[in-house]
């Protein structure tokens, strides 16, 4: 659980774990505006949204359903931009504009990377909760 503090420099910079960067500025937002014991439960309920998405890009990749891609990508690119994932959400945000574009090839291939992008998120998501 998050106990109070800000993660950040109390300058809007970027969180790194790795390979994946959460802004902190989103988050101590967050913070701020909803408290602690809400944004923890934010947080875990983008982690398991991350990890039951994994699951599903596999499948959508299986059977190259761009449509599927498209809203899978659409609500990924929201939970992880309102978080402060950039990363994830920009790389969802470009897969459902594919989408959209009917550049399904495009798409798909950009979609390779999206569950390692997940993983990621979810380890940064972890990394957080045992800061506090």
């Amino acid at each position: 659980m998050i106990m109070g503090g800000k993660i950040g420099s109390g300058q809007g910079g970027a969180y790194p774990f790795g390979a994946t960067v959460m802004d902190s500025g989103v988050f101590d937002g967050l913070l701020d505006i909803i408290g602690a014991e809400a944004l923890t439960e934010v947080l875990d309920s983008c982690r398991r949204q991350f990890e039951d998405s994994q699951i599903e890009v596999a499948a959508v990749l299986g059977a190259r359903d761009v449509m599927r891609l498209r809203h899978l990508t659409h609500d990924l690119k929201s939970s992880a931009l309102n978080i402060g994932l950039n990363e994830l959400g920009s790389l969802a945000r470009a897969i459902e504009t594919a989408c959209r574009e009917n550049r399904g090839q495009d798409a798909l291939d950009l979609a390779e990377g999206l569950s390692e992008r997940m993983a990621q998120a979810c380890a940064v998501i972890k990394a957080i909760g045992s800061l506090h």
